[in-house]
């Protein structure tokens, strides 16, 4: 199985997942003009890591980061729905990090990133940004 990348976009976040680390990120913008056609591919990414990895590799820790600095309605439902996937790693022994990071004086996003925890019912260490390229790519527009 191949460690997962998708290029940002002006719409579109960019997408990583690092088998070797066990590692997921989203970094940027998310409003896809096709929200389906873009998750798709990473819910099967998903699916596949799930089935060929954490299935093996039960007592592993898997860290999910977030940075987004736009989030859409349609595109919220989507990272729900990929939260409730990897929430299955932990029912098979796995434990799930969830960081959620959010730029300065972006209370939208923090909120959401509050809103989105409840809904999945998962824990989220929610955390501002010192400064916006703390990630290491401006997410300011």
């Amino acid at each position: 199985m191949e460690s997962l990348y998708i290029q940002p976009t002006n719409n579109t976040p960019e997408i990583k997942g690092n088998l070797e680390r066990n590692e997921i990120s989203f970094k940027g913008g998310c409003h896809p003009e096709n929200v389906i056609a873009y998750f798709e591919p990473v819910f099967r990414w998903v699916d596949d890591y799930f089935t060929h990895y954490v299935q093996t590799h039960r007592a592993c820790e898997v860290t999910l980061a977030f940075y987004f600095d736009y989030l859409n309605t349609a595109s919220m439902k989507y990272v729900v729905e990929f939260l409730f996937k990897m929430k299955r790693v932990r029912e098979h022994g796995a434990k799930l990090i969830v960081n959620w990071y959010y730029l300065p004086n972006d209370s939208q996003i923090e909120e959401d990133g509050h809103d989105i925890s409840y809904a999945v019912d998962i824990p989220f260490n929610i955390q501002q940004l010192k400064e916006a390229d703390d990630t290491g790519r401006n997410l300011s527009k």
